[in-house]
């Protein structure tokens, strides 16, 4: 069924595009080992960076790339692109998360104030400049976000949801700190 589908729907991009799902699928299938969860729950809970690692999106990207190059336009080359627009997202999300994970004051929870206190100015510093970019991340994805919100490559609500209902999206704590460190 999975050769049939790759042949009629992608023709000469069909082995880039099986080889993309394939990686994906060893990759989830090695992440969650054992039951382990990797989901999108809240931003501090997520092991999104288990599964999608730096090489792991380079070799998807690449596969996409191939994928293009074997497509050569029309409704296949579309269909590649729809993927594309996919994995764009989660780059983008990979990239806002691993920003802010260096946020050390993105853990301080309702102790801004003390660990505020504790720091050098060196240090007020280089949190300051480590928001600043966890932020510019948050907003690059946000606005990639709006710009597919009519598509179908992303699930616009689903992601809100998490935002806002899990605090995927730590956005406005990064806003505070920012405002806290000038």
């Amino acid at each position: 069924i999975l050769e049939d589908f790759y042949e009629k729907a992608f023709v000469g991009a069909a082995p880039a595009v099986a080889r993309f799902h394939s990686r994906l699928q060893q990759a989830w299938t090695e992440a969650t080992r054992g039951g382990r969860d990797v989901s999108c729950n809240s931003f501090e809970e997520s092991r999104l960076l288990e599964y999608f690692t730096p090489e792991l999106l380079a070799q998807a990207a690449d596969d996409l790339r191939d994928a293009a190059r074997l497509a050569r336009g029309g409704v296949v080359g579309k269909r590649v692109e729809f993927y594309r627009q996919g994995l764009r997202y989660t780059e983008l999300t990979v990239e806002a998360v691993r920003a802010s994970r260096e946020v050390d004051l993105l853990r301080a929870g309702r102790n801004l104030e003390a660990a505020l206190g504790r720091m050098s100015a060196a240090e007020r510093d280089r949190q300051r400049k480590l928001a600043a970019a966890a932020l510019a991340a948050w907003e690059r994805r946000e606005q990639y976000v709006e710009s597919q919100k009519n598509g179908f490559a992303i699930a616009y609500f689903w992601v809100q949801y998490n935002n806002k209902q899990r605090n995927f999206n730590p956005a406005s704590r990064l806003r505070e700190i920012a405002g806290r460190l000038g």
